[in-house]
């Protein structure tokens, strides 16, 4: 953790560990770095994680039983690299798209 990091990374450390849970990494990360308090960097990042509000991923499993994929572990990791996906992309996939993706990923997969 670092101000360093890209957006896409601040927002996924935001969205995988939760507004406060990122908030305490960000500022163990400050104090381990040996940086001012006053560092403006810093600042923003803690910023950042304490008050983005990240998006809810608007897919569901039964989303992906119904495009035909079985359920079992096959479905939750469907499910994973769909949401890995989102993520990668920003977060601005919506639901079609994201459908629309794994049903072509289904496909390949065949």
């Amino acid at each position: 953790v670092s101000p360093q990091m890209k957006s896409n990374q601040q927002a996924a450390l935001v969205y995988r560990a939760g507004n406060q849970a990122a908030c305490d990494r960000v500022l163990y990360a400050w104090a381990a770095s040996g940086a001012t308090g006053d560092d403006r960097s810093w600042h923003a990042l803690a910023d950042f994680a304490a008050s983005w509000q990240a998006p809810k991923f608007p897919v569901k499993g039964r989303d992906l039983v119904a495009l035909g994929l079985g359920r079992g572990p096959g479905l939750g990791a469907a499910l994973a690299r769909l949401e890995q996906h989102w993520i990668d992309e920003e977060f601005r996939p919506d639901r079609d798209a994201l459908l629309a993706h794994a049903a072509a990923e289904s496909r390949e997969q065949g």
